[in-house]
């Protein structure tokens, strides 16, 4: 099992938030798999994704 710390330290809050991220874009994905289209107010609080690249991090 791994350890995920962020400057050396496990933040549970910041993990927590990591996840909740990640639930939102699997609840998203699988929306759009399903063929359901966002609306015009959705889109509107939607963060823009732009010129995507790999990103690494070095491990603690």
């Amino acid at each position: 099992m791994g350890v995920i710390a962020r400057d050396g330290v496990f933040d549970a809050e910041w993990m927590a938030e990591q996840i909740n991220a990640l639930r939102s874009l699997l609840h998203d994905l699988e929306r759009l798999q399903r063929g359901e289209q966002p609306d015009k107010s959705e889109l509107e609080d939607a963060p823009l994704i732009d010129n995507w690249r790999f990103g690494y991090r070095k491990a603690v």
